[in-house]
């Protein structure tokens, strides 16, 4: 929901604040019931989702030394970094007129996740926001720790495979056409001429292939900006059947995290599987964990619930229904979510074992053929001069 900036004034004299809406005309109606006469009134910017965590991470410090949110937020906001202390008194302004906290943050931080969001909805209403912040941050940092961890160990194998590539076009580009001029065909050999036609169709082959690839990611960027085009890239990658797995392994670990998050606030578990299926980025995955909601509610188990999504893995069901016996959810959605990020270091790690070597074997095979050509082509000249 956007929210509105305002310049009024009411009884008490001049004011100014902010106010969350759907629109302009709702902004006005609201702030007319409260007795306030509008001056200026504008939609605010959003504010980045770096600045929520710098925000979240000062009212921890506050809120674990038992201070009020109000306290912690006025602490906050004596902050030297300008967008810090805005974004503080804002939500200063909207507790006092009686606005809930997350609601504000939803409005100041439209980018923000709706289930982080959630979590702290629901810490709010339970008395426990500072458990949930500290729940969010921790999760926070271990997802930054396996993204860092990942980029780390993709860096070299990107590097690599980047020169190879270029090294690549500069000898389709360069080096053979030019060799090509030079040869006579009536000397040349048939394994000389096979290597020719079969290089010069891979390359194109490989063209193809590689901005095939670039369109790929740059239509999946821009795609998440609208709902359909998302829908059909998700669509399309759930019929690869290399890809498939891996998309239902990230599906399945970021639903189990913010499940084991939200059943350490207390939350009863249809809440706890609500919340966490707005966690979920891929919108066809999103769809079908809605209905987990919905079954469980009907008295369907939790492990066959997630089992009708075709999702989980057998064996994370099998554990899930173990753990559903045996009153011990909340403690096996946590290890099975660590499990699955510790998984996907070892895949990543596996993944840069492969691609580096691959990467230089294909830069040696091509290098090999290209000079196969030319020295056996040259030894045939040199035995017809001999």
């Amino acid at each position: 929901m956007p929210v509105y900036e305002y310049v009024g004034i009411s009884l008490a004299g001049k004011v100014l604040g902010s106010v969350p809406a759907d629109n302009i005309t709702s902004a006005k109606q609201i702030l007319s019931i409260k007795g306030i006469k509008i001056t200026r009134i504008k939609k605010q910017a959003p504010v980045s989702e770096k600045i929520f965590w710098r925000v979240i991470g000062l009212l921890q410090i506050s809120l674990e030394q038992k201070l009020s949110l109000v306290d912690s937020l006025q602490i906050a906001s004596f902050q030297s970094n300008k967008k810090i202390v805005v974004v503080c008194e804002k939500l200063l302004a909207g507790l006092k007129e009686g606005n809930e906290f997350h609601t504000l943050l939803a409005a100041v931080f439209p980018d923000v996740d709706k289930s982080t969001l959630g979590v702290l909805r629901i810490g709010s209403q339970k008395n426990g926001l500072h458990n949930a912040i500290k729940i969010l941050i921790a999760q926070k940092e271990a997802r930054d720790h396996l993204k860092n961890e990942t980029q780390k160990a993709l860096a070299y194998p990107i590097f690599v495979t980047f020169f190879a590539l270029l090294a690549l076009i500069v000898v389709f580009d360069t080096v053979l056409p030019e060799f090509q001029t030079m040869i006579d065909p009536s000397v040349s050999s048939p394994l000389q001429k096979f290597i020719f036609a079969g290089a010069g169709k891979g390359y194109q082959t490989f063209l193809i292939a590689f901005w095939s690839v670039i369109i790929g990611l740059i239509l999946f960027a821009f795609g998440k900006r609208s709902h359909s085009i998302e829908r059909s890239i998700y669509r399309f990658l759930e019929a690869m059947p290399l890809v498939k797995r891996s998309i239902r392994n990230i599906t399945a670990s970021q639903f189990m995290n913010a499940v084991s998050l939200a059943l350490n606030l207390k939350c009863e578990l249809s809440e706890a599987v609500r919340l966490a299926s707005n966690s979920v980025k891929n919108p066809i995955h999103r769809g079908r964990l809605s209905q987990v909601t919905e079954r469980l509610q009907q008295g369907v188990t939790f492990s066959t619930s997630l089992r009708e999504t075709d999702i989980f893995a057998d064996m994370d069901l099998a554990t899930i229904e173990i753990a559903e016996r045996s009153q011990g959810l909340e403690i096996t959605m946590r290890i099975l979510a660590d499990e699955s990020s510790k998984k996907k270091l070892q895949r990543v790690a596996l993944i840069t074992q492969i691609i580096s070597p691959l990467a230089i074997l294909l830069l040696g095979v091509i290098i090999f053929l290209v000079a196969f050509v030319i020295i056996t082509h040259m030894m045939s000249l040199q035995n017809l001069i001999g």
